[in-house]
């Protein structure tokens, strides 16, 4: 029968044989994939004891940046589970997720009580060395944010002190404007009734000169006359 099909009809056959055992082939490796991978869960949980699925669930949450949900588990571990050999990863990744929770408000203070209770209540763990340098490295940025948020206190109370004084200032140069006008007013009403005394003075004096020439233009007999007559 194969030798009365054509050349092309052929191909088709063995192109769809080739595509059904590849289909087949890849079921099966995806069959023995799911198996494997209970087997590896089941076996886990065995070794490690209960909780191992929530804390891989953590971890999983961890890194797809859910924080907070992987904190709720971790602290369910950490309270339910206190004597399981994983129990020092379950602290470090509370401790992770406080860190990350608190970054934007740089509140540390929870990352490092949990990075410290890894020192002291996991003494073989290997997770020892990244705690301790967290807890240092935390310890000296929570400082130096301290620090930081003392000085910018500082800096605005001296900006306002200077916003006080560059407002009492501005207060001061409108008053020392008011006052050159109040000086220039009255300096020109000096000025005015200076005017005016030098005019009454010119006015006296013309008057006292005018005086001096009637007696003089009467002469002294006039004067001896009405001393006589009286």
């Amino acid at each position: 029968m194969l030798h009365s099909m054509s050349i092309s009809q052929q191909k088709s056959i063995h192109k769809m044989h080739n595509c059904f055992s590849m289909k087949r082939l890849f079921c099966i490796t995806v069959v023995f994939a799911v198996v494997a991978m209970t087997s590896c869960i089941q076996f886990g949980s065995r070794y490690f004891g209960s909780g191992y699925s929530d804390l891989q669930r953590a971890k999983k949450y961890y890194r797809q940046a859910n924080y907070k949900r992987s904190l709720e588990i971790c602290n369910d571990l950490t309270t339910r589970y206190t004597r399981i050999k994983y129990f020092d990863q379950a602290l470090y990744y509370t401790a992770l997720n406080y860190l990350q929770i608190g970054l934007p408000e740089k509140n540390f203070e929870n990352s490092i009580e949990y990075f410290k209770r890894i020192i002291d209540e996991c003494p073989g763990s290997r997770l020892l060395p990244e705690s301790a340098g967290w807890v240092t490295l935390l310890t000296e940025l929570d400082s130096f944010n301290c620090e930081l948020e003392s000085k910018q206190k500082t800096l605005a109370e001296k900006e306002a002190q200077l916003s006080s004084l560059n407002t009492q200032l501005s207060t001061k140069k409108s008053q020392l404007k008011d006052n050159n006008k109040q000086i220039r007013y009255l300096q020109n009403e000096v000025d005015k009734l200076q005017k005016k005394i030098d005019l009454l003075e010119k006015v006296d004096l013309q008057t006292h000169q005018r005086k001096r020439d009637l007696q003089d233009a009467t002469g002294p007999g006039d004067d001896q006359r009405k001393d006589t007559g009286s």
